[in-house]
């Protein structure tokens, strides 16, 4: 079942709406909503703002 939080989202490990990456992208793969952005670390989001570049890329590469 998955929890709601108070603005009425399910919480960061259930996406609805996802674009599968097949694990590739350990952060990106977590994060659904703005909100969950606030949990991660400095070095957290450097490392989703890479695995973002990288998915863009590999995206825009493909069309």
């Amino acid at each position: 079942m998955t929890q709601q939080k108070s603005e009425g989202q399910p919480t960061g490990s259930a996406r609805t709406a996802s674009v599968p990456t097949h694990g590739r992208f350990a952060l990106l793969d977590r994060v659904a909503y703005p909100a969950d952005l606030r949990n991660l670390s400095v070095e957290q989001l450097k490392q989703l703002a890479e695995e973002l570049r990288a998915e863009t890329v590999d995206a825009v590469s493909t069309t």
